[in-house]
């Protein structure tokens, strides 16, 4: 199997995109979360610690500015490049009133080493007047949504209290994708009451919609959050890292071949996460990941249609 497409990586596309290596840096803009405030629901996600995936909320109250200057101050030797991708990353960030969201992600456009926005944020945190106004950012630098979808099953969202319907994350796909915005969806494998074949058909659906961009996140125990008392409770199992690999490999296998696949696996502190406890770095579980698809010639793409 010849080592040059295994699967559509997005360091590829941004420097192709960019002709440079451009780094992204998580913002706090110190929103909430409409099934964190009661108007949808409380307690958040049952598998939600903000903590564990942002380093940006321990800056919360400091200006874009200020983060995005400290940020690359830390960072910018490591990944020696002059340019980023300002992050809109903890909690919903379309959750607010508009003249809010303009002013924090103008600050960032602002700023001379920014050369995009991506927000994080949720299918029911978005209208027309928020697209609208995101079409014009769009024609000014490079702008992603990024969609906290999770599952594409009812049943599902219900039971880890997402607060929204799988038809909530399609319409709000289709009606961002009119605006000729980039998507990036995130999904979770390995929620409690999936399984292969759930994740199959969620990379079919996928595949179906006009998405840009995809994060997949193996299910990690957090500790402080719900799931993980569910967890701790009912004693149910996790997949292995093995078993992990095998449902990602399957479902890049029925994934659109034109999705860009940003993130394969979650890496949480390990003070913060109760399990699993595979005790290896990002990249070296990127690097077993191709191992065993160079090793069974197979790639993203394989099996669709």
């Amino acid at each position: 199997m010849s080592n040059k497409f295994l699967y559509n990586q997005y360091s590829t596309f941004i420097k192709k995109h960019f002709g440079e290596r451009v780094q992204k840096i998580s913002l706090d803009g110190g929103f909430t979360c409409p099934n964190r405030d009661g108007t949808v629901g409380i307690g958040g996600c049952t598998f939600c610690n903000n903590d564990s995936f942002s380093t940006a909320t321990k800056f919360r109250g400091k200006s874009i500015t200020w983060q995005i200057d400290n940020a690359i101050n830390r960072i910018g030797k490591r990944y020696q490049t002059n340019k980023y991708i300002a992050y809109f990353q903890t909690y919903s960030n379309t959750y607010g009133k508009i003249e809010q969201l303009k002013s924090l992600y103008e600050e960032a456009i602002k700023h001379p080493q920014i050369v995009g926005i991506s927000i994080g944020t949720r299918p029911d945190c978005v209208n027309d007047e928020i697209l609208d106004y995101l079409e014009t950012v769009s024609k000014r630098c490079f702008l992603t949504i990024e969609y906290g979808i999770e599952s594409f099953e009812n049943e599902t969202l219900k039971r880890i209290n997402r607060g929204h319907l799988t038809e909530t994350s399609t319409n709000a796909i289709i009606a961002t994708s009119k605006r000729n915005i980039n998507i990036c969806a995130h999904m979770i494998i390995g929620l409690p009451g999936e399984n292969i074949d759930t994740w199959v058909g969620a990379a079919k659906t996928i595949s179906t919609l006009p998405i840009t961009f995809l994060k997949l996140h193996n299910l990690e125990i957090i500790k402080g959050t719900a799931i993980a008392e569910e967890f701790i409770q009912n004693s149910w199992k996790l997949q292995t890292f093995d078993e992990y690999v095998d449902s990602i490999i399957l479902f890049l296998e029925y994934l659109n071949n034109n999705i860009v696949i940003e993130r394969l696996f979650d890496y949480s502190p390990s003070e913060m996460c109760i399990a699993p406890a595979w005790h290896y770095d990002y990249t070296t579980m990127v690097n077993k990941l191709r191992f065993i698809m160079e090793q069974r010639k197979t790639y993203q793409g394989r099996h669709y249609k």
